[in-house]
Parts: structure tokens; C-alpha cells; sequence
């Protein structure tokens, strides 16, 4: 079975944009990435919006994720009814809506390792109440 990995914003800015601060930390662990990509279209919508200054930037974002095959995990009421539930419990934390999309996605995918630079709320976020992340890079 392949390794599964979750793919965060931060990371996918940081990859499409050379002036971000983490580009060459996330370029160097996605050159070396041997994974089953999975995310949300959240993480795309957001991506895009923060990149949509920079030239080209927005396209950009859409093609890294579409290169690399990666699994857009759709949305659904019962998604959301879970990541609403999320948002609540970790409302001190807090958790944003792409963040809730993302754990609930670990939880039914059985994916425990994250691309993120959002290191404090992985870091608290529990995959079913329980599981830490393993995050990367």
C-alpha cells in the first residue's frame, strides 16, 4: 500500500512562489516525496485567492496539484457537518475551515502525515480524537 500524505495551502504557495520564505525547504522534500497526494478543493479555492496577485500565480497552484495526481477529496454534508463539528472543538485553537476539511479527510482516509507549514494547529488537531500528525517539512 502507498504512503498517504496530505497536501495543505501553505505548502503549495510555498512551492509555486521562489520568493516565500519555506520555498526551498518544501521543494526539497516534494522533490524527494513518494506519496498518494491527497486534499481538499478548499485548499485549491484558498491557494489560488492568496496567489492571485502574482503573475500566473493562481494557474500555477491548480497545475502543481493536478501534476502530481493528487486526490481532491470532495465535499459533502457529511463532511462539512464533521468539519463544522471540528471547528467547534478546536475553536480555541483555532481551526479554519480548510484545517477542519483536512482532518476530517485524514480520518477517512487513514492518512496520518501532512505537507504543512501551519505546524501549531497540526500539531494540536487529533486525527478521530486521537492520532497525532506527522508533518512535513
Amino acid at each position: 500500500m502507498a504512503k498517504k500524505v496530505l497536501l495543505d495551502t501553505g505548502v503549495v504557495i510555498a512551492l509555486v512562489n521562489a520568493a516565500d520564505p519555506d520555498h526551498e525547504r518544501c521543494t526539497a522534500v516534494w522533490a524527494k516525496l513518494r506519496a498518494r497526494l491527497y486534499t481538499v478543493e478548499a485548499v485549491i479555492v484558498e491557494a489560488t485567492h492568496l496567489l492571485a496577485s502574482a503573475k500566473g500565480g493562481a494557474e500555477a497552484a491548480i497545475g502543481l496539484v493536478l501534476d502530481a495526481g493528487a486526490v481532491i477529496v470532495p465535499t459533502t454534508e457529511e463532511r462539512l457537518r464533521r468539519a463544522q463539528s471540528l471547528m467547534r472543538k478546536y475553536r480555541d485553537a483555532p481551526m479554519d475551515f480548510v484545517d477542519a476539511l483536512l482532518v476530517v479527510t485524514a480520518e477517512q482516509q487513514s492518512v496520518s502525515e501532512i505537507l504543512t507549514l501551519d505546524r501549531r494547529g497540526f500539531a494540536t488537531y487529533r486525527i478521530l480524537g486521537r492520532g497525532r500528525f506527522r508533518m512535513l517539512p
